[in-house]
């Protein structure tokens, strides 16, 4: 009986050990493809890492279409798309926090006759902006460099979905929708994006800017929590604005950053430092000099009604 046990306990050893060998080739043979499946369909970018399942067939073009590309089916039919006066931007299904911001395509002749693309501008500005990452480490929302595309009918579509216009505060109508959409056979530039935290405040150096700072600081300091931390962070990020200012003045001119609740400071819009002939801005010295202040302004400002919101609440 012992022996009996000791070669039917053998036969069972080999036929398991057969299996896992076919199972390791198998394993292995799946994980290869899925090695090759990711760089074939390019599922990193940046800090978002997409499956290598994370691509559709597209029926029209017989295509894979990248989770992260922007494409009708990855932009689905949100309830809200928040538009401003020439951008509206779009979330992606996959990965909520990224999107794509789009916008009409425009040209514009200069004096000598030669017609300027507004993508040259916008790709002007994400290059001036990585300049500076990398120089300053300073933050952005930018995740790719702007790019064009012409409209289809599926397209226009999901661009024309659910549009809320932010300064309005309401949703598109027909004929704003007419006026202002996105339609067939148009070109568009767009570009993929980090969404905004939802607790910010914009600070600027224009008048209209900062009336809106004064009027939501006291809001926005009650978000804040470790008030300390926002303070060290700030006071870092805001001495390196003025470095940045220094070394390209051509920002100064409707200079703007977004602050959130934690202090992180993010640069907007670098394109508002060419001007329409594709050279830097050159702003006076007394322009740059009030812009300089009205930093010095807005970060007192900053500190008093972080210390008005704690004195408040202990009084609680």
């Amino acid at each position: 009986l012992p022996h009996v046990m000791h070669a039917t306990s053998s036969m069972k050893s080999t036929r398991v050990s057969d299996m896992m060998k076919g199972y390791r080739r198998r394993s292995l043979h799946t994980s290869m493809c899925a090695i090759v499946a990711c760089v074939m369909f390019g599922a990193y970018h940046q800090n978002v890492i997409f499956d290598a399942v994370g691509a559709s067939n597209d029926p029209a073009t017989g295509t894979f279409v990248a989770r992260d590309s922007f494409h009708p089916d990855n932009l689905g039919w949100p309830r809200r798309v928040p538009c401003g006066s020439f951008k509206c931007f779009y979330r992606l299904k996959t990965a909520p926090q990224v999107g794509y911001l789009v916008a009409h395509a425009s040209t514009k002749q200069q004096d000598n006759g030669v017609i300027r693309s507004r993508l040259t501008a916008l790709l002007e500005g994400w290059q001036l902006g990585e300049e500076l990452r990398n120089e300053y480490g300073i933050q952005h929302f930018m995740l790719e460099p702007p790019s064009n595309a012409t409209v289809t009918f599926d397209l226009a579509q999901h661009l024309n979905y659910n549009l809320f216009s932010e300064k309005h505060h309401k949703y598109f109508t027909d004929k704003m929708v007419r006026t202002k959409g996105f339609h067939e056979g148009t070109d568009i530039y767009y570009q993929k994006m980090e969404l905004a935290p939802k607790n910010h405040l914009i600070l600027g150096c224009v008048e209209s800017k900062m009336t809106v700072f004064q009027q939501r600081l006291a809001h926005f300091c009650s978000l804040v929590e470790d008030k300390e931390l926002f303070l060290d962070n700030i006071q870092g990020h805001f001495a390196t604005a003025r470095k940045l200012l220094e070394k390209e003045p051509c920002l100064v001119k409707d200079f703007q950053v977004m602050v959130d609740a934690s202090g992180q400071v993010y640069h907007l819009d670098f394109d508002r430092c060419f001007s329409s002939s594709g050279s830097k801005w050159h702003m006076s010295s007394d322009f740059t000099e009030t812009c300089f202040q009205s930093l010095d302004d807005m970060e007192h400002s900053l500190e008093k009604a972080l210390l008005n919101d704690t004195n408040n609440k202990l009084r609680d």
